[in-house]
C-alpha cells in the first residue's frame, strides 16, 4: 500500500531532516546496485506555478543539495526543462507556468520487492511462517515463548530475542507480553491512492505537485505506463489499521490535485475515471501536535533486555529505509 518509490524524500530537505535524506539515498544506491531487476529510475517532473508558495530558487537550492547528498549512485543530475521540452508534454497546464525543474528517483513495486526481502532471509536460514497469528508472549529467565495459531492450531516458538515490526500494530504486540519495552505515543496516519488510466498521448514522466497546503502529491506511470497513481494524503486513521480504505473526501482531494496540474479534452478527471483506490496506514511517532504530513518519517527503537535476550519495537521508517 505504499507509493511504490525507492526515493530520498525530497521534502524533507524542508524539514532539516538531511541525516533521513542522505541514509534514503544511500538505501537508494545500494538497491541500484544490488536489485536492479527490483528497482526502476524515473524522471520526476516539478512544475513551478506562479500561485505556489515556494519559489523556483529555494526548489532549484533543494534539487543542488539533493544531487550532493546522492553523489555516486549514476542516476543524472537534476536540471530545468527547455521551452520546447515543456511544449511536449502532454495535457499539463500552462497557464501561470513558470519553470519545470526535473530530478531522479526509483519507483518499485513494493510486492516484489517484500518478497524478495523474505526469499533472501530464506536462503540465509530464517523460517517464514506466513499466516500464523500470534496470539501470546511469555517472558521467561532468558527468552520468550510465542504462542501462535497455525492452520487452526496451537504452535509454541521459544525466541531469545523478539523485534516487534508490526507497524501500526506494534501496541497490541507489545501488550502481549509483561516484558515490552516502555511505550511510546504513536500516530496512526493514513495514506491514500487513486489509480487513473493511463491517458492518452502516454505520460513517460512522473510529476511531483505542490498542492495549496504545501504538501507534496505524487502522479506515477504504472504497470507499463498503463495506469497513473496518484497520491498520497495523510489523514488520522482513527479505526482499526487493518481495513483501512480511501475515503471519498481523500479521493476528492486527489482528484481536484490532480484537474489543478492537467487538462485533457473531454474534460476533468472524476470519480468514474478511478479504476481502484488502495490504502495504507504508516506508524509514525507522535511529535506533539504537529500536521501528519511533518511529522518524521525517521525510524526509532525501543528496547528492554531480558536475561541473556531482550524485546525491541520499531516505530515509523520508510519502504526505502528497510
Amino acid at each position: 500500500a505504499s507509493s511504490k518509490l525507492i526515493h530520498g524524500g525530497l521534502r524533507y530537505l524542508e524539514q532539516l531532516e538531511l541525516s533521513l535524506v542522505r541514509e534514503s539515498l544511500a538505501e537508494r544506491a545500494g538497491l541500484l546496485k544490488t536489485a536492479p531487476h527490483l528497482v526502476e529510475p524515473i524522471r520526476f517532473l516539478l512544475p513551478i506555478y506562479g500561485w505556489q508558495k515556494r519559489p523556483a530558487l529555494l526548489l532549484h537550492a533543494g534539487l543542488a543539495l539533493y544531487d550532493l547528498l546522492s553523489i555516486g549512485d549514476g542516476l543524472p543530475r537534476s536540471g530545468r526543462l527547455k521551452q520546447q521540452e515543456i511544449a511536449g508534454l502532454p495535457r499539463l497546464r500552462r497557464e501561470n507556468l513558470n519553470a519545470v525543474l526535473h530530478y531522479h528517483d526509483c519507483q518499485t513495486d513494493d510486492a516484489r520487492l517484500v518478497l524478495a526481502v523474505l526469499l533472501d532471509a530464506r536462503a540465509r536460514g530464517a523460517d517464514i511462517l506466513n499466516r500464523r497469528a500470534v496470539t501470546a508472549i511469555e517472558p521467561l529467565a532468558n527468552c520468550y515463548a510465542v504462542e501462535m495459531h497455525e492452520r487452526g492450531v496451537k504452535r509454541r516458538v521459544d525466541a531469545r530475542f523478539i523485534v516487534n515490526a508490526a507497524g501500526p500494530f506494534v501496541a497490541e504486540i507489545d501488550a502481549m507480553s509483561r516484558i515490552a519495552p516502555p511505550p511510546r505515543r504513536l500516530r496512526l496516519v493514513r495514506g491514500s491512492h487513486i489509480v487513473l488510466k493511463m491517458p492518452e498521448p502516454v505520460q513517460e514522466d512522473a510529476y511531483t505537485l505542490q498542492d495549496t497546503e504545501d504538501r507534496v502529491i505524487f502522479v506515477l506511470p504504472w504497470l507499463d505506463r498503463r495506469f497513473l497513481i496518484v497520491g498520497t494524503t495523510e489523514v488520522p486513521q482513527e479505526n482499526d489499521p487493518g481495513i483501512a480504505a480511501c475515503s471519498l473526501q481523500e479521493q476528492a482531494y486527489l482528484l481536484d490535485a490532480y484537474n489543478q496540474y492537467f487538462a485533457r479534452p473531454g474534460g476533468p478527471v472524476g470519480d468514474k475515471d478511478v479504476v481502484w483506490s488502495f490504502a495504507g496506514v504508516r506508524a509514525l511517532q507522535d511529535d506533539h501536535g504537529k500536521k501528519p504530513s511533518r511529522l518524521t518519517r525517521r525510524p526509532a527503537l525501543a528496547s528492554i533486555r531480558n536475561g541473556t535476550g531482550g524485546f525491541v519495537t520499531l516505530y515509523g521508517g520508510k519502504l526505502t529505509t528497510h
